[in-house]
């Protein structure tokens, strides 16, 4: 089945109630029998979490129209996907009562439309960050609030949505307490260097974390010292599968490099929401929290990599006669499979962000969380893995070495920092004791 046959089905799956993985039939998770079941919305629960799984995916495409061109990244574009659905979120928390409530929005008393909260609270979020685009976002606006019935419970609805998105926009912006460092390269006077600046940019190391205390947090012990045992192994592994003329490297595992450089994670989350025994409220709960786990995950990455400032297997390899370690060897015209990216190696990122996933999800599926699950790559548009969220992390890991820009010392700690970020994220937002709102 090709990528845009994929997407229809999962499309059609949620709004249809039937769930991605009707074919497969996972079961229902231990905890979901013993959940009171959520307060009956206006609008289906299978048609509430289309509703959201769509604001989600706009919030992306609205974000990437805004950084179309080469414009620079900023604090909305970074956190705008995390805005989106943690008002969300919290708008149908707010009528639902089933989640202690993180922005400390106030639990709504009497009946309330649901949808209407969640269209307002997206809407509102996009419209505060991009106000040029505007015109676009108050035209799907008004067309799916116009499907909602008039009356009180629509208009408490719309009132909810713009109460959480202002909630949510309090959040996770720029830490004033902590000073903005620019990048300065490293150099001897007067010597060339590459001008190229990291692609991380300053302030997105002084964004407040969501679920951590400080960037700093998971800040790991380092990489090997470059004379050690484990360092030379680890080069010279990467030396041998990562070169982009390497004889050891087999074809599946350059299809996995190229595969795992860039793929998108809405299809996943997508087949998630859709299992029929999910509440809209507990997609839009999954929905936030993995956004804001990643970026998480984004800011322990890059503190760890701009703190260690670690060379990456194109620098060391070529400049492996200057490491003090007998067991490397220098190869001058050494080059990897992938482009190599503009930031330090350590820890890898990618792997980071996989754990993380991972962790995260596995949560959410409980009983379900080795179903198999359809990835799809952007850089390999016409090809798709199934497999388990663990298989995923690991692949993405070795994938990193494959492509000749990572180590694999650098690839673990980055997993072990993704999974303690999942961890702390699936505890962040808990489920409320009593439905009606006491904890």
């Amino acid at each position: 089945m090709s990528q845009s046959n994929l997407l229809q089905f999962f499309r059609k799956s949620i709004s249809a109630g039937l769930g991605a993985w009707l074919l497969i039939g996972p079961t229902v998770p231990a905890h979901a029998a013993a959940e009171p079941a959520p307060r009956a919305l206006e609008w289906s629960d299978h048609q509430l979490t289309l509703s959201i799984v769509e604001w989600a995916e706009r919030a992306k495409t609205f974000t990437q129209k805004s950084l179309a061109g080469g414009a620079t990244p900023s604090v909305a574009t970074t956190r705008a996907l995390s805005w989106t659905t943690l008002a969300m979120f919290e708008a149908l928390n707010a009528v639902d009562h089933r989640y202690r409530s993180y922005a400390g929005v106030t639990l709504a008393d009497g009946e309330a439309s649901g949808d209407a909260a969640v269209l307002t609270a997206a809407h509102e979020v996009l419209v505060s960050l991009y106000p040029d685009q505007r015109s676009d976002l108050d035209r799907i606006y008004g067309r799916e609030l116009d499907a909602i019935a008039d009356g009180a419970a629509k208009a408490k609805g719309v009132a909810i949505g713009a109460s959480a998105a202002k909630a949510s926009l309090r959040l996770g912006g720029r830490n004033l307490q902590v000073p903005i460092e620019l990048y300065r390269p490293y150099t001897l006077a007067g010597t060339w260097v590459p001008t190229t600046l990291p692609v991380i940019e300053p302030f997105q190391l002084v964004l407040s974390p969501w679920f951590l205390s400080s960037r700093e947090q998971l800040r790991p012990s380092g990489p090997p010292d470059l004379t050690s045992a484990r360092y030379a192994e680890d080069l010279n592994e990467v030396a041998a599968l990562g070169a982009k003329d390497s004889q050891m490297r087999t074809p599946a595992q350059t299809n996995e490099a190229l595969f795992w450089n860039r793929i998108d994670l809405m299809p996943v989350l997508r087949q998630i929401a859709s299992i029929g025994s999910r509440s809209a409220v507990q997609n839009a709960h999954m929905y936030a929290v993995l956004s804001m786990s990643l970026d998480d995950a984004d800011l322990v990455a890059e503190d760890a990599k701009m703190h260690f400032s670690r060379w990456r297997p194109i620098t060391a390899i070529r400049n492996a006669d200057r490491d003090g370690n007998p067991a490397t060897n220098r190869q001058a015209d050494w080059l990897p499979l992938l482009t190599t990216p503009i930031h330090p190696e350590y820890p890898c990122w990618h792997c980071i962000t996989a754990a993380t996933v991972a962790t995260a999800l596995e949560a959410e599926l409980g009983a379900d969380r080795d179903m198999p699950l359809v990835f799809f790559s952007e850089s390999v548009p016409n090809d798709v893995r199934i497999e388990s969220l663990r298989a995923y992390s690991h692949d993405v890991s070795r994938s990193r070495v494959y492509a000749g820009v990572h180590f694999t010392f650098s690839c673990k700690d980055g997993e072990e920092m993704g999974r303690r970020v999942g961890a702390l994220s699936t505890k962040a937002i808990p489920l409320l004791t009593d439905k009606r709102g006491s904890l």
